[in-house]
């Protein structure tokens, strides 16, 4: 009597399948390099990605794998991984705790900061960008130099502005986005 080969063959399968994927540690050690344990950025060209909410990491995310947002580190990157995995990654970081980074800034750049960010952003990025939950990422807190480089991003059109801040990313001069870098990272 001859046995069925079928579930072994499954059996086999599956355990390659199973080996082969990569798993969610492995996807988030790949984060560290640039982004730190747990996504606790120690680079200040890099940001912290640990607390970001899950909706904005998977947008960022995406919007690196589409080419949507340029970047010639991320880009590469996030078009190899696939929208589970994506999903896997944002999911992480959701859960890990967002750690102010300690930094120099200017009292009064931060004072007038305070003010434009008031006028112009505190609706979609209450308590000084600190809140994950408004799916803005976090600002409050964030290496300056990243916040410099990505405002300057947005102020460009180098990266796609939502329609929610369209209008006031184009009145903001290189005065404002100084003002607002030093702000953000006066909150630690």
């Amino acid at each position: 009597m001859t046995r069925n080969p079928m579930p072994y063959v499954l059996l086999l399968c599956a355990l390659v399948y199973s080996t082969s994927a990569i798993s969610a540690e492995q996807l988030v050690a790949q984060c560290a390099t640039c982004h730190g344990k747990d996504g606790v950025s120690v680079i200040p060209t890099m940001p912290v990605i640990a607390g970001y909410s899950k909706a904005y990491t998977i947008s960022a995310m995406t919007g690196y794998k589409l080419g949507e947002r340029p970047s010639p580190m991320m880009g590469p990157l996030a078009k190899n991984l696939k929208d589970d995995e994506i999903a896997t990654i944002a999911e992480f970081f959701a859960k890990q705790t967002f750690v102010p980074r300690k930094q120099e800034f200017d009292a009064e750049k931060a004072q007038l900061g305070e003010k434009i960010h008031s006028s112009r952003c505190y609706k979609c990025h209450q308590n000084g960008g600190r809140v994950p939950e408004d799916d803005a990422g976090i600002l409050g807190g964030q290496w300056m130099p990243y916040l410099r480089n990505a405002l300057e991003q947005y102020h460009t059109g180098k990266w796609p502005v939502p329609e929610t801040m369209k209008a006031k990313i184009e009145k903001l001069d290189e005065t404002d986005i100084e003002a607002l870098v030093h702000y953000y990272g006066s909150l630690q």
